[in-house]
């Protein structure tokens, strides 16, 4: 006589396939998310150099210069950031800032007559890359 047998848990093929099933659906929230992460950073930056450039414009109304120095505009970068100013004197001024440790998003802006700065291609606008 042939008792039936009573099955309990999950085959190994079973969990494989949900295994695999759970690895695809991880790698795509990955992806997602790691273009969030790069449109932030983007965001952050541009919200910097526009605090950069009304610290300048202060800057200059009082010195009528620009200045090369962060300190001098009283101008504290956000933790992770590098801002680089490039050209700071009576003619104008241009910066970069990317995150630390990256050269991605790069972002560049220049204003009156400073030498443009890659990305950037119009006076006053904030490019990045």
């Amino acid at each position: 006589m042939h008792t039936a047998t009573t099955r309990r848990g999950f085959t190994l093929i079973e969990l494989m396939v949900v295994v695999v099933i759970l690895g695809i659906l991880a790698g795509m929230a990955v992806v997602r998310l790691s273009g969030t992460r790069d449109r932030a950073q983007t965001a952050k930056i541009r919200s910097d150099l526009r605090t950069l450039a009304v610290r300048q414009e202060s800057y200059f109304s009082e010195y009528e210069r620009f200045s090369t120095s962060l300190e001098e505009l009283k101008f504290g970068v956000t933790q992770g950031m590098q801002v680089t100013i490039l050209q700071g004197d009576v003619a104008g001024w241009s910066a970069t800032m990317h995150p630390v440790g990256a050269e991605s998003p790069l972002c560049a802006v220049y204003f009156a007559n400073a030498a443009p700065v890659a990305p950037a291609e119009r006076e006053g606008t904030i490019t990045c890359q």
